[in-house]
C-alpha cells in the first residue's frame, strides 16, 4: 500500500512540476512580449527625432520664429512670413523674404538651430507641399526643391543633391505620396521621393487614376 500510495505521490509531483515549468515559460514569455513592446513604442516615438525634440513654427508679436518641443526659443520671432519647418524632427527651416504680393515673386533661406544658412550654392530652396482629398497640408519627406541656373533639381536634407537641376519646375503629384512631377520643355515626367526618374518628361499629362493607385494616364505628344 506504501509503495502503491508512493507510486501515486511521484506521478502527482510530476504533474505538478510541469504544470509549474509551463507556468514559468509562458510568464517569461510575456514578460519578453511586454519588453519587445515598449521597446517598439518607444522605437516609434523616437524614430528620427535628434536629440528627443521637435521643432514648431510660432508667432509672436507679428513674427515668425521657430520653438522646440521643450518650449526653448530657437530661432527669434523675427520674420514676417511663417517660417517653414518640412521634417519637425529635423532643424532645417525654411524662411521666406523679400516677398513681393503683386507679382508673387518672394526670396528664400534655408537655416539650422545656430541661424547658419544651409545650401547657399542653390538661388531657392523650397519645400514640396502635397494634400489629401481632405485638403491637409504635408510636405514630402526628406526632400527640397532646388534652384540652381533657372532650373530645379532635389536635393535631401543633408543637400546632397539626388536630382540634377535641368527641370522647369518639380511639384507633387496631389493626394499620391512619393510621386512627383517634372516639368521640362512644355512636357511631364514623373520622379519618386528619392530622386529617381520613373518616367521621362515625354508626357502632356500624368495623373492618378484614384487614390494610391499606382497606375497613370498618359498623353503622348
Amino acid at each position: 500500500m506504501r509503495a502503491k500510495r508512493g507510486r501515486r505521490y511521484e506521478e502527482h509531483s510530476r504533474k505538478l512540476n510541469l504544470k509549474k515549468v509551463i507556468g514559468v515559460v509562458i510568464a517569461i514569455a510575456v514578460i519578453i512580449m511586454i519588453i519587445i513592446s515598449i521597446n517598439t513604442l518607444l522605437n516609434r516615438e523616437n524614430n528620427g527625432l535628434e536629440h528627443g525634440k521637435e521643432y514648431f513654427s510660432t508667432y509672436i508679436d507679428n513674427k515668425w520664429g521657430v520653438i522646440d518641443s521643450n518650449g526653448n526659443i530657437v530661432i527669434s520671432p523675427a520674420y514676417d512670413e511663417m517660417i517653414v519647418i518640412p521634417d519637425s524632427t529635423q532643424a532645417v527651416f525654411i524662411c521666406t523674404y523679400d516677398m513681393n504680393y503683386e507679382t508673387g515673386e518672394f526670396k528664400t533661406k534655408v537655416i539650422n538651430e545656430e541661424e547658419e544658412i544651409l545650401f547657399s550654392e542653390y538661388e531657392m530652396v523650397v519645400p514640396i507641399d502635397n494634400y489629401d482629398e481632405n485638403k491637409n497640408i504635408w510636405y514630402e519627406k526628406n526632400i527640397l526643391k532646388a534652384k540652381k541656373d533657372g532650373k530645379y533639381g532635389l536635393i535631401n536634407f543633408k543637400g546632397q543633391e539626388i536630382l540634377k537641376c535641368e527641370y522647369d519646375n518639380i511639384y507633387s503629384l496631389k493626394n499620391i505620396e512619393n510621386s512627383l512631377i517634372l516639368e521640362k520643355d512644355g512636357k511631364v515626367g514623373l520622379a519618386s521621393g528619392t530622386g529617381d526618374v520613373i518616367i521621362n518628361a515625354d508626357y502632356s499629362e500624368i495623373r492618378a487614376l484614384r487614390k494610391r493607385l499606382l497606375r497613370w494616364v498618359y498623353s503622348k505628344k
